[in-house]
């Protein structure tokens, strides 16, 4: 009895070396794996870290110049649509006049010629009154420049 127990001791001592092997073989197939999923992981860092440093470097120099000039634009186009409209606004107060005048020196036309001369003179001097009147260019310049700084001031 003695016996079949070394020998079962034997068989077991053996049957352990094998199954240490085996664990051995296997950690170092996880390693090996572990190692390859770690090296590919620091690939796609550096892939992801250089996609996000060119995006930012797009945003910075590309697009945030773009917005602010569109802006700009914006706010000029803004500028000359007012400026057109006040513009066209004395056109057609300084027709009105005009037309007003054209039709009193048609009236006036038939009694003498003296009296529609002095129509028209007094039509005349009421158009180069209006227009003395208008705003003037810096009267102009300075509503542009205050426009121009409420614009930029929403930015």
């Amino acid at each position: 009895m003695s016996q079949t127990i070394q020998v079962l001791l034997i068989v077991l001592l053996v049957v352990s070396i094998a199954a240490v092997l085996k664990l051995f073989s296997v950690l170092n197939g996880v390693q090996a794996t572990l190692s390859q999923t770690r090296a590919e992981i620091a690939g796609t860092l550096v892939k992801v870290e250089a996609m996000t440093s060119t995006t930012d470097k797009l945003m910075r120099e590309e697009l945030t110049p773009t917005l602010q000039v569109t802006r700009q634009a914006l706010g000029h186009v803004e500028v000359m649509t007012r400026a057109l409209a006040e513009t066209t606004s004395s056109v057609r107060g300084i027709s009105r006049k005009a037309e007003g005048a054209a039709t009193i020196a048609a009236v006036v036309g038939g009694g003498g010629g003296t009296l529609a001369k002095t129509a028209f003179t007094l039509a005349a001097s009421g158009v180069m009154a209006f227009i003395r009147n208008r705003k003037t260019k810096s009267d102009r310049q300075k509503k542009r420049e205050r426009t121009e700084r409420l614009l930029s001031s929403k930015k």
